[in-house]
């Protein structure tokens, strides 16, 4: 569906699967960075090489504020995902399908966006989880992890805003 252009977004093929990817692609890092800072939580900085040490020392400083940011992104991600994967018109997408499976199960995987979500359980969460919990200073040596990192400590005060709407809006 994505290569065909028939999701729910109405763009191109190329400007879906890019965006498909990146999105998985980050969701990975996220996932991986999850265990590997519950892996090394109580190894100290100076222990880790370099490059993966200054991401460590970001992470764990506040450990909270990054698992509430990383939580943000995540689910900005998973929805970004859900809506490339959702398919709008499933006449396209099932005749394929018709031979093997039941036209009403493969309208309910594409019309819901399933496909695309055990597509993210594979790739974006299990395959980086594994990998991390194996090798978690080689996650934190990834292109790109430190800057990560600190966009999780930084969208976190997006989630902290909620608190101060609850106070604005609490009924006595």
């Amino acid at each position: 569906a994505l290569l065909y252009g028939v999701t729910s977004t109405g763009w191109p093929f190329y400007i879906t699967l890019l965006t498909f990817a990146v999105a998985v692609i980050l969701i990975a890092y996220l996932e991986g960075l999850h265990v590997t800072i519950i892996t090394l939580m109580h190894v100290p900085s100076d222990s880790i090489p370099s490059k993966a040490a200054e991401a460590h020392k970001l992470a764990t400083r506040n450990l909270e504020r990054f698992l509430v940011g990383r939580q943000f992104l995540i689910s900005s991600s998973v929805f970004v995902c859900s809506l490339i994967t959702k398919v709008n018109d499933d006449s396209k997408t099932c005749h394929w399908a018709s031979s093997w499976i039941s036209y009403d199960v493969c309208d309910f995987v594409i019309s819901t966006g399933l496909g695309g979500s055990l597509i993210i359980l594979a790739f974006g969460q299990i395959l980086p989880q594994l990998l991390a919990a194996s090798h978690p200073v080689y996650h934190y040596s990834l292109p790109g992890m430190y800057p990560l990192v600190w966009l999780c400590n930084a969208v976190s005060g997006i989630c902290e805003l909620s608190f101060c709407f609850a106070d604005m809006f609490s009924v006595n």
